[in-house]
């Protein structure tokens, strides 16, 4: 039988991102800094593009998918620059 979900599936999703969220603040510089920056973007876009899927708003959570694709190819382009020593 079909019971009734109480809490979002997203809950811990949105844990992880406050979490993530105070690993950005962490100072950084040039790339570095850019590459936590584009990932916890690219993390919220994941979520939200999840969330989006879940309530059948199908545009949504392609947009928010190819966004989130964007920033993660970002992040990592920067944090292999940070990781050479790019500033």
């Amino acid at each position: 039988m079909y019971e009734a979900m109480t809490t979002s599936p997203l809950d811990l999703d949105i844990e992880l991102l406050e979490s993530l969220d105070a690993l950005a603040a962490t100072p950084m510089d040039g790339p570095g800094q850019q590459a936590w920056s584009n990932f916890s973007q690219g993390a919220q876009h994941t979520v939200q593009a999840v969330s989006d899927g879940y309530n059948g708003n199908w545009s949504g959570a392609a947009t928010h998918g190819i966004q989130a694709v964007e920033h993660f190819g970002t992040a990592g382009y920067n944090a292999y620059q940070w990781y050479n020593g790019g500033h």
